[in-house]
């Protein structure tokens, strides 16, 4: 038996168990996986954000909205900075959302 420092959720601290091998092997497998699936949680949360900011400004776009041109030009630039975002960026710590038209 070895023994492994967790995080115990239901409580939020940390706590030390022991693990048999078989159990090392699993609890290891499954860590590796969840640190390899990392970048793609990460990515997942920015689409959400920016989907998000995008639906925020969809009413740009409605017909009896009247904006000026260079404020609809604002508004496009906005808009497509955000659908760039997923692109834009290799690491998502390196992110800068643009800030929204006034």
């Amino acid at each position: 038996m070895r023994k492994k420092l967790i995080m115990d959720l239901s409580t939020g601290k940390q706590r030390t168990i022991s693990l048999s091998s078989d159990e090392e092997i699993k609890r290891d497998a499954e860590e590796a996986k969840w640190e390899a699936e990392k970048p793609k949680r990460l990515l997942n949360e920015i689409r959400e954000k920016r989907n998000k900011l995008l639906s925020e400004s969809d009413w740009v776009h409605f017909p009896d909205v009247k904006l000026s041109e260079s404020k609809k030009e604002a508004w496009n630039k906005y808009r497509q900075l955000l659908r760039d975002i997923p692109q834009s960026f290799k690491n998502p710590g390196d992110i800068k959302w643009p800030e929204k038209p006034e």
